[in-house]
């Protein structure tokens, strides 16, 4: 906390609910670029009125610190800012800045301001979901629920914490300077000085031919070079890359090919992005870099770094997030993974992989992937305020409504909430079983559908094992104790490690089983899973990846399927006993023809399977 004052619900702002959908911590360009995407998408009141609440320690959302970096012009042309401004009929102080032509970053602020200003206008009037400015996010606790508990104060000296609780935080923080550990086992610390101390504050060189190392060789190296040309034309400037760097040409963005062969500029077809057919679009120097790269103007490039050999030894090596402190449910630290690039999220935008922690903005931006774009060569992360309101957005937007996000966390609160005698086929939901019940149904389910020789020694994996209840049934029937698998509740492999010796578990997602070697098991497993999967491509990547690992002559069973055709009987049954529809799956048959040597076992026809549940699923045998 912030000074040990006492904690209070600050309730006020859920008016009608204790904890929200949405938390968002960072009102900047990102934040809001957020909120712009649901707008866009059609999506802004539903979000609203789930629960969301923007925190930003500015005095208004929108702009975040762009005016700091005054001496600098955007890195796209004004026109790209005005598509999300005219799409949700926002007014712009200056509407000759809809124009082909970077403009000036103070400018860009006022832009990103008008639009913060809307979404402030917009929350103001709901009933749930609020702006929160002049805020400072203390920290992010993970409670045991799985829920999120987002400390923050409102004064400058922090004794009053006030508390909410989220399901989903997204940090759109910014970002603050990284120095690699390379430049600082070189050079002394009281040496080192940071491009955006040049940017924010208009520092002047020691004198106007003062030789300047510029650590870095991308966007923010190039800038800098850019504003000390202009400042001091007879500076020495030279750009000192990575050791194991090569090249001397940065990746500068073109609008075309014909721009770039116009130049001329060498690049390479993994350079050229398919859908504009721009060339380096996300991963070329632009803006005021961009001119400085294209300039000829006068400068070294080295990999050495020499401190006594220069008056000036700048660090310009991007940014990474600057977050929170972030802890999960048992107190441990939660610390971001970073590479060269910024700190580093998965391609849904998720900080950690077992957590509905999202991230993105400058500092954070998302690895390429076939959502983003761009160019397939393009190995840095992508950023910018038009991917925030746009793709960048629509992923992490996708990702927090995933079907399966929302099964993590409710997995996750009911591994938590279990005892070590809670039995394990309870974790999963089948509570109406007792163990010799439930051992059973595994039985019944294996062998009617033809799988009869398990033993001790048959590999075995299962995706999306929970606490393992399958496997372990498997254990006692038929002694099999080389058994892998794996989910995405954390808790829940938790569970299946401290009671099951005999298995290998770990976190992590049932499509991918990418650490897994091909053809290395005879039977593969998931049992109950696909309900909670996002889609039929979330399926098919799961069972293909289940295809991968099998040996030829092994089985794969994928069991306790929803049948889209018993989704209506599924919906009469479910209303005797919840309140809700389900958030479940429901597959066709004809999904299953993809798969060559499929069979289908309806559960009571074929197997005759007695549980809630058994009219409307079926299991599905492939043998290879």
């Amino acid at each position: 906390g912030g000074g040990g004052g006492p904690a209070d619900r600050f309730n006020a702002m859920h008016r009608k609910q204790d904890t929200l959908h949405l938390a968002i911590i960072g009102g900047g360009p990102a934040g809001c670029g957020l909120l712009t995407n649901h707008a866009l998408n059609g999506e802004y009141e539903k979000l609203l009125d789930s629960g969301v609440a923007i925190l930003e320690s500015g005095c208004e959302l929108g702009g975040g610190k762009l005016h700091e970096y005054r001496g600098l012009r955007s890195n796209s042309h004004g026109c790209a800012f005005f598509d999300a401004i005219k799409e949700l009929g926002i007014s712009a102080h200056d509407d000759t800045l809809d124009k082909k032509e970077e403009i000036p970053m103070t400018d860009m602020h006022k832009l990103q301001q008008s639009v913060g200003a809307w979404h402030e206008a917009n929350l103001s009037r709901h009933h749930v979901s609020r702006s929160m400015t002049g805020v400072t996010v203390v920290s992010v606790d993970e409670r045991p629920n799985g829920q999120y508990c987002i400390k923050y104060t409102r004064d400058s000296t922090g004794d009053a914490i006030h508390e909410l609780m989220a399901i989903n935080v997204c940090v759109c923080t910014g970002g603050k300077p990284w120095t690699p550990s390379w430049v600082v086992e070189q050079v002394d610390e009281a040496k080192l000085e940071s491009a955006d101390s040049y940017f924010k504050e208009n520092l002047s060189l020691k004198g106007d031919d003062a030789r300047v190392a510029i650590i870095g060789f991308s966007h923010t190296a190039f800038s800098l070079g850019d504003l000390l040309m202009k400042k001091h034309p007879s500076a020495k400037l030279t750009f000192i890359r990575r050791p194991t760097a090569t090249g001397t040409m940065p990746s500068i963005y073109f609008p075309s090919t014909e721009a770039a062969d116009d130049h001329p500029y060498e690049y390479k077809d993994v350079d050229v992005c398919p859908e504009t057919k721009r060339v380096h679009r996300f991963g070329g120097v632009r803006g005021d870099g961009r001119t400085f790269a294209l300039s000829h103007a006068p400068h070294n490039i080295s990999t050495v770094l020499d401190p006594s050999k220069y008056d000036h030894v700048i660090v310009a090596c991007g940014y990474q997030i600057n977050a929170p402190d972030m802890k999960d449910r048992s107190g441990t630290p939660l610390v971001p993974r970073r590479d060269y690039s910024g700190t580093v999220t998965s391609s849904q935008g998720l900080l950690f992989p077992d957590h509905q922690i999202y991230a993105f903005g400058i500092g954070c931006g998302l690895p390429p992937s076939k959502e983003t774009g761009g160019e397939p060569g393009c190995t840095r992360r992508s950023d910018g305020i038009w991917l925030y309101q746009y793709a960048a957005g629509s992923i992490v937007r996708n990702a927090i409504n995933q079907r399966s996000t929302e099964w993590r966390r409710i997995y996750n609160r009911i591994g938590n909430n279990a005892s070590e005698q809670t039995l394990l086929h309870h974790i999963g939901g089948y509570n109406m079983f007792s163990q010799e019940e439930w051992d059973n149904q595994v039985k019944m389910l294996v062998e009617k559908c033809g799988i009869t020789n398990l033993k001790d020694s048959t590999p075995i994996f299962e995706g999306g094992i929970g606490g393992g209840a399958f496997v372990d049934s498997l254990h006692r029937l038929y002694g099999c104790e080389a058994i892998e698998g794996c989910d995405q509740a954390s808790a829940c492999i938790d569970i299946a490690r401290k009671r099951l010796p005999f298995g290998e578990f770990w976190v992590g997602d049932a499509s991918d089983l990418a650490r897994i070697p091909d053809q290395s098991k005879e039977f593969s497993i998931m049992n109950g899973v696909t309900p909670y999967l996002n889609d039929l491509d979330h399926v098919r990547v799961a069972v293909e990846g289940l295809v991968r690992i099998t040996k030829p002559g092994g089985c794969i069973l994928v069991a306790e399927n929803n049948d889209l055709e018993g989704k209506e009987l599924a919906g009469s049954l479910r209303k005797k006993s919840h309140k809700l529809p389900s958030n479940h799956l429901f597959i066709p048959n004809s999904f299953w023809e993809g798969f060559p040597n499929a069979k289908v076992f309806n559960h009571h026809r074929d197997l005759g399977l007695k549980n809630p549940m058994a009219p409307y699923r079926n299991s599905v045998l492939i043998q290879l």
